[in-house]
């Protein structure tokens, strides 16, 4: 039987994609509970801070969701097809499984052999913190898209994201050794917003944290601990994506099998972000984000309905509240563009409400985020722009607090 999840992990694409059961502290939502008053307009939020390159800070958003600078270089950003200690990082067998990342029509597929890995997430408690201890699977997971080197390197819109399993006490070694690398690289990430690592920027031809990195973790994954692959595949350009994925049994002989959408109960879904905007097929008791979306006739949503919406992507971008098997992905992708949008354009302010995620330990700020339907990856490059979903800062806040409190003990 084919198990459920959802893109909070694709965020991956991953996050490309990953979804778990809502936690004890959800907010009021669509059972029917009372709801706030309407949201209503506000200012813009502040500018992040610089990075002090000269302390060393502490374990923070950036140590645990690693966003690689765009680059062709290998030792910058690594090939699918990259050995590692427990094997290729995407044995030709799970790569022949792969389904199509491009269109066959408006331009050329895309070969695999440019596929590269431009981000890495560290999970201690997959598929949801609100289950540890007991039910914590920890994970090393890792995002690639097809990289080009033209006139300017650029990344497609279209990813994989792959999830490696290892004992915990592996991932807690090598969140210790990543911590002791930034403090010798001399940079600080405490309460930066989250974009590409400041020590990998730092080093614009590699160096002692670039090769340290991927040293400490190539000694920990490889095809013989992969476990899961998801997919964001562009089915038209600039306006449809497909998300789907499938769990691995063995790598090396491509035994795999398919992973239902979470509330969707199908192997894969579509966002359109044409109008009219929508979901296919829409889960009926997913979160619904349609009162965000524009019709065909281009017409602002009504109030009400974009009230609505805001607040089912408020709860779908918090952690706390809904995970990898409580959102289907579709809905996870485009709901932090869609509620942007909503506020850019449409006048919509989140500020005060109570669906919001909230942590004062975090910069939780979005400069990374998509702003428009057509821009709804989580976590990676949008062509030539690093693109962070609120959903994967958010995430990366919950995860750092965990760490930080296990790293107590």
């Amino acid at each position: 039987m084919s198990s459920s999840f959802s893109v909070l992990a694709f965020v991956a694409l991953a996050s490309v994609v990953a979804c778990s059961s809502p936690s004890a502290t959800s907010t009021s939502d669509e059972s029917g509970a009372a709801q706030p008053d309407p949201i209503t307009p506000s200012a813009d939020g502040g500018t992040p801070d610089p990075v002090n390159p000269g302390d060393p800070g502490d374990l923070d958003l950036s140590d645990v969701s690693v966003l690689f600078p765009l680059s062709t270089t290998e030792n910058r950003m690594w090939k699918a097809s990259d050995e590692a200690a427990y094997g290729a990082l995407l044995p030709p067998a799970i790569l022949a499984k792969l389904p199509p990342l491009l269109p066959t029509r408006g331009g050329p597929p895309g070969s695999l052999d440019t596929l590269r890995v431009v981000a890495m997430r560290l999970d201690p408690c997959f598929p949801s913190i609100a289950l540890a201890p007991d039910g914590c699977r920890a994970q090393v997971r890792l995002v690639l898209q097809l990289v080009s080197d033209g006139a300017k390197v650029s990344a497609e819109d279209a990813a994989v994201h792959v999830f490696y399993e290892l004992p915990t006490s592996e991932l807690d070694a090598l969140v210790a050794q990543l911590l002791d690398l930034k403090k010798q690289a001399g940079v600080n990430s405490t309460r930066k917003p989250l974009g590409v690592h400041p020590a990998l920027a730092a080093e614009t031809n590699g160096g002692p944290f670039t090769d340290g990195l991927r040293k400490a973790v190539f000694a920990r994954i490889g095809a013989a601990r992969l476990v899961r692959v998801t997919t964001m595949s562009v089915v038209q350009a600039g306006f449809q994506w497909r998300f789907e994925g499938f769990e691995v049994s063995d790598a090396a002989k491509g035994t795999t099998s398919p992973i239902d959408i979470a509330k969707a109960g199908i192997a894969s879904q579509e966002f359109v972000g044409s109008r009219p905007e929508t979901i296919l097929p829409a889960a009926a008791t997913d979160d619904d984000i349609h009162g965000l979306f524009v019709g065909a006739d281009g017409v602002r949503p009504a109030q009400a309905d974009l009230d609505s919406g805001a607040r089912a992507a408020l709860r779908i971008e918090n952690p706390k509240t809904r995970d990898v098997e409580t959102t289907s992905c579709a809905s996870c992708h485009a709901a932090g563009p869609a509620l942007r949008r909503a506020e850019n354009t449409f006048g919509v302010s989140v500020v005060d409400a109570p669906e919001a995620y909230q942590n004062a330990d975090f910069d939780l700020s979005t400069p990374f985020a998509g702003t428009e339907t057509n821009q709804i990856r989580a976590f990676g490059w949008f062509f030539t722009q690093p693109q962070v979903s609120a959903r994967v800062v958010n995430d990366s806040a919950e995860v750092v607090s965990f760490l930080r409190a296990r790293r107590k003990k």
